[in-house]
């Protein structure tokens, strides 16, 4: 629940929500929150860690009794975040992405040991299967009221408040961390200058100065395209996002893996042509001719649980970007109607119904 926004912080901000305005009783224990003021209609309790999590926990079955906990969060702390419910006797959902395949054999026992395992995509429902482990998709919902095109007007306006003329738009929503593959990105773009010709910016919603993230600066200056760039930092209001979005002419996302990418969902919600990687849950957003899947020049397994990474190919998606470019777009509107399916309504029904199963 990182006040400054994460796909793990929307997710559960809609799903606390929209259980609280159908009268349940919904306590958070925000990882990464701080004690921000909110105005949600469920508890929402600071905590640094899981250990300071797990005694959270321990005071709630005492003063709430839980029907149920849930636990959204990746794969390997469903392990100790399982362990915790069991042993104060609680019925435990696990809420998790795959980010790639395969499931190893660790991880299957950590998904099979939950009372009830929700996982983001099909593909990853189908890498549960070859372990044995019983799984559904969860459809994560997109609120497309909000994450709506903007008018001829609308975009206009956005456009000249940028300073954007004629330039080609390029937007970026990522973390500055290994998976996201921001090198990869960057590296691209460095092709597609020299191809393209003509002016283009960058626009990179990210933290900037992440410990563990890329120089962006450095790098972007090495690979020739430090003026193009503009770096936004992440947190920002809801209403700018959406104008970066509206403003755009196409989302590039460069992962080496996806177990959901909720900005490319974002993007389709705003009829913004995509790019990404032909990784992960990306192949399920962007099949049938919604979007540009990228090949990946190779593949490699990856200390994160022994999965596979997809290195975007990086002449493929400068080639993917200059066909967009050039007016050659996929088909936005079927993208829009994809998204549009994907309603919280439909994300609510199917865990409710999960959690009646295992209170019965």
């Amino acid at each position: 629940m990182d006040a400054t926004g994460s796909g793990y912080a929307s997710i559960t901000t809609a799903l606390g929500s929209r259980l609280s305005d159908l009268g349940h009783q919904v306590k958070i224990i925000g990882l990464s929150y701080n004690g921000e003021e909110h105005k949600y209609g469920f508890s929402l309790f600071p905590c640094i860690g899981l250990q300071d999590a797990f005694a959270m926990l321990n005071n709630m079955k005492v003063m709430f009794e839980p029907d149920v906990v849930i636990g959204l969060a990746d794969i390997p702390n469903q392990e100790p975040l399982s362990n915790m419910a069991k042993k104060l006797e609680i019925p435990y959902i696990c809420i998790t992405p795959m980010e790639n395949g395969p499931l190893c054999a660790t991880w299957a026992t950590y998904l099979s040991q939950t009372d009830k395992c929700y996982v983001m995509s099909e593909f990853a429902v189908k890498e549960c299967e070859k372990m044995g482990v019983k799984s559904e998709h969860l459809t994560i919902g997109i609120d497309t009221d909000s994450w709506k095109p903007p008018t001829p007007e609308e975009r206009l306006k956005l456009r000249e408040s940028y300073g954007i003329k004629d330039e080609f738009v390029i937007l970026t929503v990522a973390d500055n961390q290994e998976r996201k593959n921001l090198w990869g990105a960057l590296a691209s773009l460095e092709i597609f200058k020299h191809n393209y010709g003509k002016p283009f910016k960058y626009w990179l919603v990210t933290r900037e100065n992440q410990y563990v993230g890329y120089r962006l600066r450095d790098l972007a200056s090495q690979c020739g395209i430090l003026k193009e760039l503009t770096i936004f930092e992440r947190g920002m209001p809801f209403k700018m996002l959406w104008g970066l979005f509206a403003a755009a002419d196409v989302f590039l996302l460069s992962s080496k893996a996806e177990g959901l990418g909720l900005p490319v969902l974002e993007a389709m919600g705003v009829g913004l042509p995509v790019v990404t990687t032909k990784t992960g849950a990306l192949l399920e957003h962007l099949k049938e001719k919604r979007g540009l899947l990228v090949q990946p020049e190779y593949t490699f397994i990856d200390t994160w649980g022994n999965s596979r990474r997809d290195m975007i190919d990086r002449v493929k998606c400068a080639s993917a970007l200059q066909v967009i470019a050039e007016g050659k777009l996929p088909n936005v509107e079927e993208a829009r109607k994809y998204v549009t399916s994907r309603t919280w309504d439909k994300s609510i029904k199917q865990l409710l119904k999960g959690i009646e199963e295992i209170k019965k």
